[in-house]
């Protein structure tokens, strides 16, 4: 579930910089954005609670994974489509349950991109 996150993270932000039109991203920066919403955040938090070296400089994988997620953003950033949003605030939110340990409630109804998976 780690990698999910991790993955959804940079396709999220790859998808964002890649539909902004007041910046305007280029390939370095939709990838850039990618590889810092999938990896900053566990960074920040690894390091603040010093708990030994970032997760994500332990190995490779998770570089990889993220610079995969930011290729398929830049690659689908011109129209991802509202199902693949919710797939990844989906992942999002599992992501942080398993590694937070907090008990999420949320309504897939209530989710900002329509009604259920069925629209």
């Amino acid at each position: 579930m780690d990698f999910a996150g991790v993955s959804a993270g940079a396709k999220g932000g790859a998808l964002e910089a890649k539909q902004n039109r007041i910046y305007q991203f280029d390939f370095v920066g939709v990838i850039g954005l990618g590889l810092i919403s999938a990896l900053g955040g566990g960074i920040a938090r690894d390091v603040l609670l010093q708990h030994g070296p970032p997760l994500a400089f332990t190995g490779i994988l998770y570089l990889l994974i993220a610079l995969a997620g930011g290729l398929f953003g830049l690659l689908h950033g011109s129209n991802p489509g509202r199902k693949l949003g919710k797939l990844l605030i989906l992942v999002d939110v599992g992501h942080r349950k398993t590694q937070y340990g907090e008990d999420v409630h949320f309504d897939v109804q209530q989710i900002p991109f329509g009604g259920g998976f069925g629209c």
